[in-house]
């Protein structure tokens, strides 16, 4: 009886952490899975939220409680060469995968694009690319992140700049 009890909870993870991800970013995976210099983890939300309240992020921390999962994956750009793919290309992928984009931002040459992947319920999809000379890290959350007091973190922010 263990066996088997073992066996369908083993079946049930893997299962599900296979659906824990958008098809767009196991597309990416998988293309880049055997290219060397490609790193890829999945984890909990729990060890996000434990960085989070490390790096002293405790006012992020609210917003992104609700996260479940986080996907990452790191491809030096001429991985994109070697696999005869291109990053515009995977980004009409996305957009086939019901992912819009919600913002763009320059930071010191890199360009930040989130994007969303919403439902009714608060189990949203967010694809974050980071894009630099060098690599393009995808960095893929489930969950929900509270727009509103992301926006009420900034604006602190930027008054204690000022």
């Amino acid at each position: 009886m263990k066996t088997v009890c073992t066996g369908v909870i083993i079946s049930l993870l893997l299962t599900t952490s296979g659906y824990s991800q958008s098809d767009s970013f196991i597309a990416l995976k998988e293309k880049f899975a055997y290219h060397p210099d490609v790193y890829s983890f999945s984890t909990s939300a729990f060890l996000g939220s434990t960085l989070l309240k490390l790096a002293g992020e405790h006012e992020c921390y609210d917003a992104v409680k609700s996260i479940k999962r986080i996907s990452v994956i790191a491809i030096p750009r001429d991985a994109f060469g070697h696999e005869d793919v291109s990053l515009s290309g995977f980004k009409k992928v996305m957009s086939k995968d019901s992912f819009q984009e919600l913002a763009r931002m320059k930071d010191n040459g890199d360009v930040i694009t989130f994007y969303i992947r919403s439902t009714e319920s608060k189990n949203n999809r967010y694809m974050i690319l980071v894009e630099d000379s060098d690599n393009v890290v995808a960095i893929e959350l489930t969950g929900y992140i509270d727009p509103e007091f992301l926006l009420k973190c900034e604006s602190d922010s930027t008054k204690e700049k000022s």
